[in-house]
Formats: C-alpha cells, sequence, structure tokens
C-alpha cells in the first residue's frame, strides 16, 4: 500500500489548483462526483474556498508521500453540527491513473486517524447503487451497506 498524507487544498497554491483540475477531468469523476467534477482554475479557486473548517466541512487532499503529488480529494463534513456526537460523512475521488493501487484505502486509515477521539462516530459515504467499484472497496473494508433509497446505499464503519 502506497503512503500518503492528508492535507487541506488551498485556493493560494497553483499546484494545488493545477493537480485538482488534471485529476478531476476524468469521466467517472464527472459521473459519479457531479458536484466536484470542474476543471476551470477560477472554479476551483472558488470551490476550495468555499470549504472552511469553521462550518465542519473540509476539502482535504491526498498527496502521494513520495511524490507530493495529489491522486485524490476527500470531501469530509459534519452530519450534524449541532450534536456533541456525529457522523462525519464522506465524498470522494481518486485520479484514474492511481485508482486500484491502494490510494483509497491508505487514505481512508489516514481519515480514521485524523478523526479518532472526536466527537464523530462513524463515517459515512453514500453510494450510488451502481458504482460496483466504490460499493466493493468500502465493502472490503468492513463497511457496512445500508439500503438509502432505490438509487443508493449508506456505507458506514465506526471510528
Amino acid at each position: 500500500m502506497p503512503e500518503v498524507y492528508l492535507r487541506s487544498l488551498d485556493s493560494t497554491n497553483d499546484q494545488d489548483v493545477q493537480s485538482y483540475s488534471e485529476i478531476s477531468d476524468d469521466p467517472l469523476v464527472k459521473e459519479y462526483v457531479n458536484y466536484l467534477y470542474v476543471v476551470k482554475p477560477d472554479f476551483i479557486k472558488s470551490l476550495f474556498n468555499n470549504f472552511d473548517s469553521s462550518d465542519c466541512s473540509e476539502l482535504l487532499g491526498v498527496f502521494d508521500a513520495s511524490t507530493d503529488k495529489l491522486v485524490g480529494v476527500f470531501h469530509v463534513m459534519d452530519s450534524d453540527k449541532e450534536s456533541l456526537t456525529s457522523n462525519l460523512e464522506c465524498a470522494y475521488f481518486i485520479g484514474a491513473q492511481y485508482r486500484n493501487l491502494g490510494y483509497c484505502t491508505a487514505a481512508l486509515s489516514k481519515i480514521k486517524e485524523l478523526y479518532a477521539n472526536t466527537k464523530f462516530v462513524s463515517i459515512v459515504f453514500y453510494v450510488y447503487n451502481d458504482n460496483i467499484s466504490n460499493s466493493t472497496l468500502l465493502s472490503k473494508l468492513n463497511f457496512i451497506k445500508r439500503r438509502f433509497d432505490k438509487d443508493i446505499s449508506i456505507y458506514l464503519a465506526r471510528l
């Protein structure tokens, strides 16, 4: 499994903006992560600025530790900002050239470390039922599947 690190994406860092543009310009990302697929630098900068830890929502870059290259993105958010305990809702994508190489598994491990011993009790993903690769990965990582509606299932795991 590759070694990764996570950090907030920065709109003032041109390399973050360019790397995000490159990995998000992908048909699979456009199909399943419809709110994160735009590849124009000005829009990406404004997207980065809309995520802010004060509203319990953050855009975390997944970086390969050996190359410092952005390989994926996790959007994490608090499902209930008012409560003392809550679920950590996540959405993610991994760049096409980095899929099936262990980056998502490594990133999820880091997310679990980062949010352990916080108010969050579970990690939750909403997954389209036809997204077989995502469903398979989360099942392999011991996430429990619950049906949400005819198109979407919920996957959750305790922190």
